[in-house]
């Protein structure tokens, strides 16, 4: 956000994405290691098994756009100075990484230093192409159906404003 000067978003920034809140994420894994910790000591479990090739546990609650995100961090980043307008821009594909890294698409900044001999070329726009463009979503299914798993957590736009001041006074620490 700080490289655009405002909110950001991948084409339209319609892609979707499931977000967990952190304790909810930890009382399922706890769930999980109790039930490993029963069958280790002999105990059996009364239905279907918890774990084996199916054992796949996503924890999910909340599905917003990347624009709708954008649109929910945007007002608390100009409010602590990190953004200087409210607009959204809209990037092409290559565009987040050129802006996150300061450099060509491909890692480097473009000097004579990037031509070195040995120099791996590392494509990581398209893993920032991920993080910010595609559909991530999840379904904590299972979870629920076998775990018991009720997400209680507050919501992005209720857990936001601390999860920025943490992100900040640490960013600033180092």
């Amino acid at each position: 956000m700080r490289a655009v000067g405002a909110g950001f978003v991948v084409g339209r920034g319609l892609n979707r994405e499931t977000f967990v809140h952190v304790r909810d994420l930890a009382e399922m894994y706890a769930a999980l290691v109790n039930d490993a910790r029963r069958q280790v000591r002999g105990g059996a479990r009364d239905g279907e098994s918890l774990w084996g090739l199916d054992a796949y546990y996503f924890g999910g609650d909340e599905e917003l756009s990347f624009r709708e995100f954008m649109e929910t961090l945007l007002p608390l980043a100009r409010a602590r100075g990190i953004v200087s307008r409210d607009d959204i821009v809209s990037l092409g594909a290559g565009e987040p990484a050129t802006l996150l890294s300061g450099s060509d698409a491909k890692g480097g900044t473009g000097g004579d230093q990037d031509r070195g001999a040995g120099r791996v070329e590392h494509e990581w726009s398209d893993h920032i192409l991920v993080m910010f463009g595609i559909n991530m979503r999840c379904r904590s299914v299972r979870a629920r159906k076998l775990l018991g798993y009720v997400p209680r957590g507050e919501s992005v736009a209720e857990s936001l404003p601390a999860t920025l001041d943490l992100f900040l006074r640490r960013a600033k620490a180092t």
